[in-house]
């Protein structure tokens, strides 16, 4: 993880310290995108439906889909 940039190593003592070079939700996104590029070819809209086939989903979570599938929509 240190050669790909998503943490610093502190080599200055006897133990290797390590910190986060980026953000939580930067490196969660980063690793979403290549998970998405490498099993689903790129289509976000494939990992969604076989999420959606494999898991129970509450009607909330349906509701929070549906809020941010419009929210995408309307900045189409």
């Amino acid at each position: 993880m240190v050669e790909k940039g998503m943490l610093l190593r502190d080599e200055s003592s006897m133990k290797h310290i390590y910190t986060a070079a980026i953000e939580e939700q930067a490196t969660k996104g980063l690793m979403l995108d290549k998970f998405v590029d490498t099993l689903y070819k790129g289509s976000p809209s494939n990992l969604v439906m076989q999420l959606l086939g494999n898991k129970k989903t509450s009607q909330a979570e349906l509701d929070a889909i549906r809020a941010l599938l419009d929210q995408h929509k309307d900045e189409l």
